[in-house]
């Protein structure tokens, strides 16, 4: 609205100088420039700074086209206006089409990234349940192996047991029918047949023996034949064992030297900062030994009668005017030389504080 009424009073006042026009026609340039200012001023909202620049190169263009052709202006801006309204509305539809691309182009990163993430993700997943499955079959294995175990060594006893029964059940049979035979029968010839039992008794006794090594000898070959798998189910077991420590040390040796490139970066930055504050510390002892103490400035502590309320104004402590506390003061000072250490002030300063250390402060 400032730029119209601006513009009015400017074609206003071209039109008096010139002699352009009547009051008649004035008046109808006032109305048609006060209608374009309120256009201008619904549409410059929406409008930057190049689009106010050429408003104004259209409405001046306008207002030399009216005072030399003394027709009404809104004949004139209406085309630029038109124009305007024509940008604007492609604008927006360029606005809209970038917004909707932009969000196209965002929804299908989202959708690529998603959908290589979850093929590795069931590739893991995968990989995962091949070893599950693996560790799965092992154990199987080995379940498989001692139940068959358990049913070989069983199955041995059972047997074993049952010959022992069986020979133990015929041998007493056997005595006993003898001994009954020899009792009822040959009871004179009990001592001539006595030697034939015992050497039979005696036969019976190497069969048992031999029955026995034989058994011993089943029973060492199903211990042998049970080292040999459990040293073989142990060797794979140690093997597996192997490689996991393998892959371990790989991983930790990995993760070691990443930490280590780590650390010598850290340590790096730690020796640079270092280095920066020793800097730090021989410039202010080099500014120490090359400051020098004011003029009119007592040097003698038995010359010292101490500071006016001025002085310590002068360096920002006139809080220590009461104070007689050198720990606080000299702290305190501390932090006001590191703030002004780079000053002119700085070798005053220095001077003031050298002098309250060395003899009392107020």
């Amino acid at each position: 609205m400032e730029r119209g009424s601006a513009g009015n009073s400017r074609i206003a006042s071209t039109g008096s100088e010139t002699g352009y026009g009547s009051r008649g026609s004035m008046a109808y340039l006032h109305s048609g420039l006060e209608n374009s200012a309120g256009v201008n001023a619904v549409t410059s909202s929406r409008q930057t700074n190049s689009n106010d620049i050429d408003n104004n190169l259209v409405r001046e263009i306008a207002e030399v086209y009216m005072r030399m052709s003394n027709c009404p202006l809104e004949s004139a801006v209406r085309p630029d206006l038109d124009l305007e309204d024509k940008y604007e509305k492609e604008r927006e539809v360029l606005e809209r089409k970038f917004l909707s691309e932009k969000r196209e182009m965002k929804r299908k990163l989202e959708e690529n990234y998603t959908h290589k993430l979850e093929q590795e993700r069931s590739g893991y997943e995968s990989s995962l349940q091949e070893l599950k499955s693996t560790i799965s079959e092992l154990q199987w294995q080995k379940r498989e192996l001692e139940s068959k175990i358990r049913t070989e060594k069983e199955k041995c006893e059972i047997s074993f047991e049952r010959e022992k029964n069986e020979l133990e059940k015929r041998q007493i049979n056997s005595f006993h029918e003898y001994k009954k035979q020899l009792d009822e029968k040959y009871s004179a010839q009990l001592e001539r047949q006595k030697v034939k039992y015992e050497e039979n008794i005696t036969d019976l006794q190497g069969d048992i023996m031999n029955l026995t090594l034989q058994l011993r000898e089943l029973n060492e070959s199903l211990s042998q034949e049970k080292d040999i798998i459990i040293e073989r189910f142990e060797k794979e077991i140690r093997e597996m064992e192997h490689t996991f420590a393998e892959q371990r040390n790989s991983m930790k040796f990995s993760l070691e030297s990443e930490f280590s490139l780590k650390l010598q970066n850290e340590t790096s930055v730690l020796k640079t900062i270092n280095k920066k504050l020793q800097d730090d510390l021989e410039t202010l002892e080099k500014d120490k030994k090359e400051v020098s103490i004011p003029a009119g400035l007592p040097l003698v502590p038995g010359e010292y009668t101490g500071f006016n309320s001025e002085t310590l104004k002068d360096f920002g402590l006139e809080k220590f005017e009461q104070r007689a506390d050198r720990i606080f003061f000299t702290q305190e000072f501390s932090k006001s030389y590191f703030s002004q250490r780079r000053s002119s002030e700085s070798p005053k300063l220095l001077a003031l504080f050298v002098i309250c250390v060395r003899g009392p402060l107020l």
